[in-house]
């Protein structure tokens, strides 16, 4: 399946969205190690008292569980910068940002007011698309979003939904016509 616009997109980009869209799935070594990491961002989040102090913590929190997700996958690391309120656009709601420039470290901007971790967890894709899969841009397919809700599975438990079961069809019993009732035949 193809989003909108990948009619709009180039031969070139076609071929890296096409690449991107295979990959649904990004393992970790420990899971269980990341998981915890995991957890020090939930608790940083759930601080009380002063913002700033919170801010700083969520920001320590996240770098640390991003610093693990690198080492485990083997890319990279990559800067963790958290900041109190998002920008406002008038065009777009902005949720997060993975930037990188050649030769430096790439960074991601997150902000308090946002689903936290979900967000930190898309704009990590970002950066495994560059640095683990070597795609030469980031798209958001739908391989894209399984990868990313693969990675949240490990660390914020498994929340797949269970697989229902099938519901066998009640047999059909005959009804009766009530006094005066025509009975049809596809009743």
């Amino acid at each position: 399946m193809t989003f909108p616009y990948y009619r709009r997109l180039s031969s070139r980009q076609k071929a890296i969205y096409r690449a991107s869209d295979e990959v649904v799935e990004i393992l970790l070594a420990n899971p269980a190690k990341a998981k915890r990491s995991a957890a020090g961002v939930r608790r940083a989040l759930q601080m009380d008292g002063n913002p700033a102090t919170q801010r700083k913590e969520v920001a320590r929190a996240a770098n640390s569980l991003v610093d693990e997700l690198c080492r485990q996958l083997a890319v990279d690391p990559v800067k963790i910068k958290v900041l109190t309120r998002r920008p406002s656009y008038a065009e777009s709601e902005l949720h997060g940002l993975y930037t990188f420039e050649k030769g430096k470290q790439a960074q991601i901007t997150v902000w308090m007011r946002t689903a936290f971790l979900r967000t930190l967890l898309h704009e990590v894709i970002h950066h495994l698309d560059y640095r683990l899969l070597s795609l030469a841009d980031s798209f958001h397919t739908e391989g894209f979003f399984k990868r990313e809700s693969s990675l949240a599975r490990q660390l914020l438990g498994d929340r797949k939904a269970k697989p229902k079961t099938e519901k066998k069809p009640k047999p059909k019993t005959e009804k009766k016509p009530k006094p005066g009732q025509l009975k049809l035949p596809f009743e």
